[in-house]
């Protein structure tokens, strides 16, 4: 099966949510995309951004804008992957090295121009499951399940912090190895009443990013997050990108990002905080 045309997926996914429209008013957006979960990595992530109704349509509508722009010169460009668009790979193949950077300063410039909230939760695989036991993933999750949830309570955190009373429609991109089981955690998020209220839980949904274009401003976020973790952190073989630098400015719970590191200390700590039952 074809995914569906891009033009006007975005808007029918929004009044299939919200038929009425009035949700649209209180409603915010978030947008979340995993990377480092291929096996093998040393560190993996799920990062987004939260965007008000308003500014996500105008960052649906700039982006769009830029893909056509790049398509007119690049036609077998089809969609912003920074997999693809950083290093020059797949159907960037062939664009040159200073027009890859300047989509990529662009996109980073279109985010920070839109964004309310920005989000990186990660830990390091290793970490993860030589910490936490066979019996608690069986009933918490898995590690992106687990990062996935930490985004979900930090985006409620920002509601409470400032004064948000509205819902949130919350989008991840459709694939990850154990979506199921986060639609699970999802799903009962949404049938329980006081959590529902807690996180302002509106709507989940899982989507392709060719087609939901803030899903590609999520991927931007996640992509730059671990490049840094593995090139500069871990190897040291470069510095911090400036579109991760300009990501994350002013970092801190007052700011427009966040980042959580669940490191083995964390970990054991959410274990002792959530018990096997």
């Amino acid at each position: 099966m074809n995914p569906p045309a891009e033009t006007g997926y975005f808007d029918r996914l929004l009044e299939i949510l919200c038929p009425d429209g009035r949700g649209l008013v209180a409603m915010m957006e978030a947008y979340f995309d995993e990377s480092g979960t291929h096996t093998g990595s040393p560190v993996m992530c799920v990062a987004g951004f939260l965007f008000n109704p308003r500014n996500c349509r105008a960052l649906e509508r700039q982006w769009r804008s830029k893909l056509e722009t790049v398509r007119r010169k690049h036609p077998k460009v089809k969609y912003f992957h920074m997999k693809e668009l950083a290093p020059g790979g797949g159907q960037f193949l062939g664009v040159p090295d200073d027009e890859r950077q300047e989509i990529e300063r662009h996109l980073v410039g279109l985010i920070n121009q839109r964004k309310t909230y920005g989000i990186v939760v990660a830990t390091k695989p290793d970490d993860f499951y030589n910490t936490m036991p066979t019996k608690w993933i069986e009933q918490y999750g898995h590690a992106y399940t687990t990062l996935c949830r930490h985004c979900v309570h930090v985006m409620g955190h920002w509601a409470d912090k400032h004064h948000h009373h509205g819902r949130i429609a919350y989008f991840f991109e459709s694939g990850a190895q154990h979506q199921a089981e986060t639609n699970g955690l999802l799903a009962g998020i949404a049938s329980d009443a006081v959590w529902s209220k807690k996180l302002r839980y509106g709507s989940h949904t899982f989507a392709d990013k060719r087609v939901v274009l803030p899903l590609q401003a999520a991927d931007v976020g996640a992509w730059q997050f671990v490049k840094f973790e593995i090139d500069t952190r871990i190897n040291q073989r470069r510095p911090a990108r400036k579109s991760l630098v300009a990501l994350m400015g002013g970092r801190g719970d007052d700011s427009a990002y966040q980042l959580q590191y669940l490191t083995a200390d964390n970990l054991k700590g959410l274990l002792a905080a959530n018990p096997i039952r």
